[in-house]
């Protein structure tokens, strides 16, 4: 099976192609594409936005600001976030990290999404757009 992939500079952007049947965010690619390795042909395209704010960390004020595309390890290796660090550890192993976003691990399905878990328990806020 082949999938398509767009890409896209902004998240508006992208949202008019998401409405296309088959067609899903492509964050880390940790689950979409072990889906598609496993057989699964529900996806036929994926939506890859480049906006370089998606993977910005900003520690300001008190308060934490995670992109979308933030990776697990970019949150372990961060020298402000050491509440976080422990969490995003627990999060697979090293290549898994490296590829595990933020918005990934909050919108996947069971057994995953542990790191929503940590977000949870220090009153965390998602913002989408």
């Amino acid at each position: 099976m082949s999938l398509a992939l767009q890409t896209f500079s902004s998240v508006k952007d992208a949202n008019a192609a998401l409405q296309a049947a088959g067609t899903r965010y492509l964050g880390g690619g940790t689950l979409v594409v072990r889906a598609a390795n496993e057989g699964d042909v529900s996806t036929s395209s994926l939506i890859r936005v480049t906006d370089p704010g998606l993977s910005q960390i900003t520690v300001a004020g008190g308060k934490v600001r995670l992109g979308a595309s933030v990776t697990m390890a970019a949150i372990a290796s961060h020298p402000e976030l050491a509440a976080l660090a422990p969490a995003a550890r627990a999060v697979g192993g090293p290549a898994i990290r490296n590829m595990a976003s933020v918005g990934g691990n909050l919108f996947a399905p069971a057994p995953y999404g542990d790191f929503a878990v940590a977000l949870l328990a220090l009153d965390a806020t998602v913002v989408t757009e």
